[in-house]
């Protein structure tokens, strides 16, 4: 059933194919010319290692074998499921639109207070550090709102790892002047005369290739893109890129010299890629500067505030060295689809996947999705997942004027808090969503004020039409708390960059069931250790596995294998004797635990045949299938004949197909509702066995391990530490 698999680009392993075009090695070349010898020339007999004839074949067979692996090695280079050397890979997967990833920085998130008695200002490339020497620096300005007479507000920063490499200031003052731009007060760094084949060749190795500022003598900033020569529209584009001696550089497009300009000030930052991962509140220092203006307008002051700054941060997201060949084969896949274009839904899929934020995506249409099953709680009007004021608000502007704040139909089923199913919306369901706001649940006498309004679920199965595509996004952790707008903004505005059919396309970032799973057992050690120590294989077995595992690299509907998790455990440390396993079970956002089947959608069914006395009466089958609504082209069914034994399919459009006139047309089959409808112009023998699969996306997200479920043996503990166990 490989062909209905709910996302079509299946994120997987590439290993790289060796190509070996001779198997010939030093050793069999020697023998063959040895052997050879005897039928060039019968006077030469003599075969002694000193002999001079002798050296000259092994110095040929060292030879040979040397241009044998030459050969092979040189091979691997042009494929793309064999190359091996960077620079030959980054120009092949160039060809089918991949750019190859350089030095990426890793990123946090830094709660920061302002405790000075105005609000400040914490300009660009504002630096903070560990006590290790790491930095981080802001890329964009923040304003500062005071702690202290905002009610403790707390301020939201993105800082970036690496170092900032700027051009040298020539203003002292922090603030440009009035009416310029917050690069005034930095130089210019790079002329026209600069500019090699429209590159502007970097100093630095170790360059962050997403964060980089590019501004004109027109002060005008210019616009990274991945690739300039695939924008469809005029502009002041630029794009990072590495030759192939790894030097980096930014190219301009090759039309600059339309706009007039001569001067650049350009802003990169120097990073550290992977080994710039920090582990929460490990910034101790704020080594930049933070101001608050102050004064009067003809004679304003700046006030250094960087001593009323205090901080917290959480885990930095990861950082990334060079992309190797390897890696890039794994990526590759998402590029598979016709330059520029999109067509197929696996060109959505794989345009999508390319986005930040994007953890995993299916792409549908009327063809292959009858509707997702969602259920909304009774309340919920505005479908976000909560019952709040929100809900409030719209069902109060609603009855104050239906025809400038209407709701949807499905909008008034959720808004039907009493629970009357008239359709009609009254005062008194809003008045129940109230009580129900407050916490007023139920009354003096124990009788309930909120009607169904948190107790029901309502199921709601949207249909497409035709001309829309739709997206079930899945996205990172790090973007799941980003506005839904935005997001969907973002994702609609880079697809539309492609050339694609007049199509509409949905977003559907809510629709995706979320199901959870951590590993329970004991692992043993081959020697005892000390506490500190298993500790520590605990801590890295818990990080392999959420790297393993994360969602960005699963796909939906699938779940784990128990002896690849058992492997991946063992590898973490060469310590671990045996790993000791409880089955891998799945549970719910409540807990509660699911069988794999609700986990992978797919599912068996048997229908028992028909036994009536007379035979016409057992050729009609009337039946439903649970778990709707169900994948169009998932449905099997397995019939067995006194002649044969087949498999019936579904079209993807409602019908079973017939197969050599055992039914007496083709079937139905209603995708939303599971009712099937067949035929036959015999009676089969056998139970019909049915296989299908239920039309939702689901992920499975691995949880940390716990100390009250996966522990180390008792014996892997050193005897002077045993004590602590007693």
């Amino acid at each position: 059933m490989a062909d209905t698999d709910l996302n079509k680009v299946i994120k997987m392993d590439y290993v790289p194919v060796k190509i070996s075009y001779t198997s010939k090695d030093y050793a069999s070349i020697l023998d063959d010319l040895i052997n050879s010898v005897s039928g060039i020339t019968e006077k030469w007999q003599v075969l002694d290692d000193n002999d001079p004839g002798v050296i000259m074949i092994k110095l040929m067979s060292i030879i040979g074998d040397m241009l044998f692996y030459t050969q092979d090695m040189q091979a691997l280079e042009v494929y793309p499921n064999s190359v091996t050397q960077r620079k030959n890979a980054a120009t092949i997967y160039k060809l089918i639109g991949y750019k190859m990833r350089w030095y990426r920085s890793a990123t946090l998130t830094m709660q920061l207070v302002n405790t000075y008695n105005q609000a400040a200002t914490l300009p660009r490339f504002c630096t903070f550090t560990t006590q290790d020497g790491i930095s981080y620096t802001t890329f964009k300005q923040y304003e500062l709102k005071n702690n202290m007479t905002n009610n403790g507000v707390i301020n939201e920063v993105e800082l970036i790892q690496g170092t900032p490499i700027t051009p040298v200031r020539v203003s002292t003052n922090p603030y440009p002047g009035a009416g310029k731009p917050w690069h005034s007060i930095y130089g210019f760094n790079y002329t026209t005369d600069d500019l090699v084949n429209n590159r502007i060749y970097l100093s630095e190795k170790m360059i962050d290739d997403t964060h980089i500022i590019l501004v004109d003598d027109s002060n005008e900033e210019w616009i990274l893109k991945d690739n300039i020569y695939l924008t469809t529209t005029v502009g002041k584009f630029f794009e990072f890129g590495v030759d192939v001696n790894d030097n980096p550089y930014i190219e301009i497009i090759d039309y600059w010299g339309n706009f007039n300009i001569s001067k650049f000030k350009l802003f990169t930052i120097r990073t550290l890629g992977e080994n710039g991962e920090i582990l929460a509140n490990t910034l101790k220092e704020c080594t930049g500067n933070a101001w608050a203006l102050g004064g009067t307008p003809s004679n304003p002051q700046t006030y250094n505030v960087q001593g009323f700054l205090h901080w917290t941060h959480g885990d930095s997201s990861w950082g990334y060295n060079y992309e190797t060949p390897d890696e890039a084969r794994k990526n590759t896949p998402k590029f598979q689809n016709t330059i520029d274009t999109l067509i197929t839904l696996a060109d959505f899929e794989r345009a999508t996947l390319r986005l930040d934020g994007v953890a995993n995506v299916r792409a549908t249409d009327l063809t292959n999705d009858p509707g997702m099953s969602v259920n909304y709680q009774v309340g919920d009007i505005n479908e976000d997942g909560r019952i709040d004021v929100q809900d409030y608000n719209l069902l109060n502007n609603f009855l104050a004027d239906p025809t400038l704040y209407p709701l949807t139909p499905y909008q008034r089923r959720l808004a039907n808090c009493k629970g009357s199913n008239d359709g009609v919306i009254t005062t008194e369901d809003l008045q129940m969503l109230g009580n129900y706001i407050r916490g007023d649940i139920f009354d003096s006498s124990n009788n309930p004020l909120t009607g169904n309004i948190g107790t029901k679920s309502i199921p709601d199965i949207e249909t497409l039409t035709n001309f829309v595509v739709k997206l079930y996004i899945l996205r990172t952790e790090a973007y799941e708390d980003y506005p839904d707008e935005e997001f969907e903004t973002i994702v609609k505005t880079s697809l539309q960059e492609y050339k694609i059919l007049p199509l509409q396309l949905v977003v559907d970032l809510h629709s995706i069931a979320n199901y959870y799973w951590t590993i329970k057992g004991t692992f043993m050690t081959k020697t005892p250790l000390s506490r500190d120590e298993l500790q520590t294989i605990m801590v890295n077995i818990n990080n392999q596995l959420k790297y393993k595992y994360s969602i960005e690299k699963v796909n939906f509907n699938t779940i784990r294998n128990y002896r690849e998790i058992i492997e991946t455990i063992l590898a973490v440390d060469s310590r671990i004797l045996m790993v000791d396993l409880d089955p891998i079970q799945y549970t719910d956002v409540q807990g509660n635990i699911v069988p794999k089947e609700q986990v992978t959608g797919k599912y068996k069914l048997t229908i028992p045949r028909l036994d009536n006395p007379k035979d016409s009466d057992n050729l009609d089958y009337k039946f439903t299938i649970p778990n709707v609504p169900l994948l169009p082209g998932s449905i099997m069914i397995k019939v067995i004949t006194q002649s044969d034994e087949y498999t019936l399919r579904d079209n993807n459009n409602g019908a079973i197909f017939n197969i050599d006139g055992i039914l007496q047309k083709n079937g139905k089959i209603d995708y939303i509702t599971g009712e099937v409808t067949l035929a036959f112009n015999m009676p089969v023998n056998a139970d019909l066995q049915i296989d299908y699969v239920h039309n939702e996306c689901t992920i499975a997200r691995y949880e940390n391990l716990s100390t009250n479920y996966f522990y180390f043996e008792p014996g892997s503990l050193e005897k002077a530490y045993m004590q602590d166990l007693i």
